[in-house]
């Protein structure tokens, strides 16, 4: 496994070095090197990768489901830092940008909502008193999102106090 990582990097810096930052096949290792460490839990070294992978989305395709789960991933891995209103810049408009999309999308893709819902509840729980409750409300009232909470089978509001 490990020689395949490897070979990743190499791969990505090749098609970096040669085809440069804003050809596709560089896009895609970006998103894939990005992958490899987001599946081993190296989310602060994932973030770059996807970073460059957003850019290039936002340039490109800018209403694809992948840029919005790149959002979402970036979003997590900032959650991860603790660094919650750079979580929060993200999440929340990859969550309303998945929701606007959602008849479209294909039951993995839906995956990937209700994970986006399930970090949101996190980085509230998480941001504790230095979050910004007016920020949260659209989502605590929105019927849309509470039918997502639904659907996760939450056992109660994740919004409680704890």
């Amino acid at each position: 496994m490990e020689k395949v990582v490897s070979v990743m990097f190499e791969a990505r810096d090749i098609t970096l070095f040669r085809l440069g930052p804003d050809d596709e096949l560089t896009a895609s290792a970006n998103q894939s090197v990005g992958l490899i460490l987001w599946v081993r839990r190296e989310y602060a070294k994932a973030e770059p990768y996807f970073r460059d992978y957003l850019a290039w989305m936002i340039k490109h395709h800018p209403e694809k489901w992948t840029r919005f789960v790149t959002e979402s991933r970036i979003g997590f891995c900032l959650l991860e830092k603790k660094r919650y209103d750079d979580a929060g810049q993200l999440l929340f408009p990859a969550y309303a940008a998945m929701k606007a999309h959602e008849e479209s999308s294909t039951p993995a893709a839906r995956d990937d909502l209700k994970r986006t819902v399930e970090w949101i509840a996190r980085l509230y729980h998480e941001s504790g008193p230095r979050r910004d409750e007016q920020k949260f409300a659209p989502f605590r009232s929105n019927p849309a999102f509470q039918a997502v909470l639904l659907d996760l089978a939450f056992p109660a509001d994740p919004f409680a106090k704890l």
